[in-house]
């Protein structure tokens, strides 16, 4: 670096030094502005986030929305810096004659108005930033385009915590908490209709000792399956899948966990169509046990995301174009396992994590997805291994 500088100094006159020095000034000028705004903007989020969500979800919401922060922040930066040196230019000539520097040399400030107009500007790309961030505070997690560098998480069979699991409003509570991806069962009745269900079996969710199977779509979509968990939930009815990608689209990613064996191929085209309908084939991921499936699946629509349910993986696993993730169990999942998934360039998801010591495991091991029934829980461990300590202590004030 100082060479660098030694060199400028010896190779320039004094003028063009001056005017090297000048943009220099003005450059770091610029990024003191810079970095001002982005610590009163970051300021304000942590306050909204602590005054507008509840005390239980502000660090979730705060982990997402410092990631679009930082996205639009960029974005606004690459903009205004480029306008600001444009608008505030420094246009010189200089002329040597006869080996004396006669500079005319003249910096060129653009007039009040054309200030003004960036300063207009600047106001108003960090009004847009502010209503972004009002309206996702608001209406809950919008979809995001996945991160190989950031650690995604998945609230298992909605908000399963302390939700009744698979249900629309275990769904619509997973997507106030900021999950990134919701997870949900399908399975089918026995006119050929999708269903969220995990169970094969309808005793446990909603009390009918009787496979889905065997029961019509009908009857299936008037059960109860709420009450079993709590008498709050009562009259939370079994949903159909329409009803899900209703709720979901436009808002958050699902993960489609399909019950089905080989003897449901049939049933692929049905269920693709179905997505196809709603145009959600890049907001879905569809995951299984049944390799056959996730095969046909991609026959039909190969821009569907497809996962596969397993304990061990082989080469052939690990080279089959019809798999673009693969779900483990967190306990089956080693260095090893993630180093082979992600030279495969394919991702890999585990479940279901909730404690804090696994949630640490798997952040160092690089997985690319904790699926989980605690999600608010998992986003504050990451959050905090991220080291944004700082940001965290500032908003458990600001709520306290």
């Amino acid at each position: 670096m100082l060479i660098l500088v030694g060199w400028v100094v010896v190779h320039t006159n004094e003028y063009k030094l001056k005017a090297v020095m000048m943009h220099v000034r003005f450059n770091l000028i610029l990024g003191f502005i810079f970095s001002f705004i982005y610590v009163v903007m970051l300021l304000m989020m942590v306050v909204l986030v602590a005054f507008i969500l509840p005390s239980e979800v502000a660090v979730a919401a705060l982990m997402s929305l410092l990631d679009r922060f930082n996205g639009l922040f960029a974005l606004m930066l690459i903009v205004m810096s480029t306008l600001s040196h444009h608008v505030f230019r420094f246009n010189q000539t200089i002329l040597e004659p006869s080996h004396v520097l006669t500079p005319t040399k003249k910096v060129e400030i653009l007039t009040i108005k054309h200030r003004k107009s960036w300063l207009s500007l600047l106001v108003a790309l960090i009004l847009v930033d502010g209503l972004l961030f009002i309206n996702i505070l608001s209406h809950g997690t919008r979809l995001q385009t996945m991160s190989v560098d950031q650690i995604q998480v998945t609230s298992h069979r909605g908000y399963s915590f302390d939700h009744p699991e698979n249900t629309l409003i275990a769904i619509q509570k997973a997507i106030d908490s900021f999950a990134d991806v919701v997870e949900v069962d399908v399975r089918v009745t026995q006119d050929g209709e999708f269903v969220l269900l995990h169970d094969d079996n309808l005793s446990r969710t909603t009390g009918i000792n009787q496979s889905i199977s065997v029961t019509s779509f009908e009857t299936a979509t008037s059960l109860d399956a709420g009450s079993w968990l709590s008498p709050d939930f009562l009259g939370e009815t079994l949903p159909s899948l329409r009803s899900a990608l209703e709720l979901s689209k436009g808002r958050v990613p699902l993960n489609l966990d399909l019950k089905l064996g080989v003897r449901q191929l049939d049933v692929i085209e049905d269920l693709v169509t179905l997505i196809d309908e709603y145009e959600m084939q890049y907001q879905v991921i569809m995951t299984s046990t049944c390799l056959a499936c996730l095969e046909r699946i991609k026959e039909f629509n190969p821009n569907i995301q497809t996962g596969l349910i397993t304990y061990r993986l082989t080469p052939a696993l690990l080279s089959n174009p019809a798999i673009n993730a693969f779900s483990m169990k967190s306990t089956f999942v080693t260095l090893n396992t993630v180093t082979e998934i992600t030279y495969s360039n394919k991702q890999i998801m585990v479940w279901t994590v909730n404690t804090r010591s696994e949630i640490e495991r798997m952040s160092r091991l690089g997985v690319h997805n904790i699926i989980t029934s605690r999600p608010t829980y998992v986003k504050e461990v990451l959050f905090e291994l991220s080291g944004n300590q700082l940001l965290i202590q500032l908003l458990r004030l600001i709520i306290d």
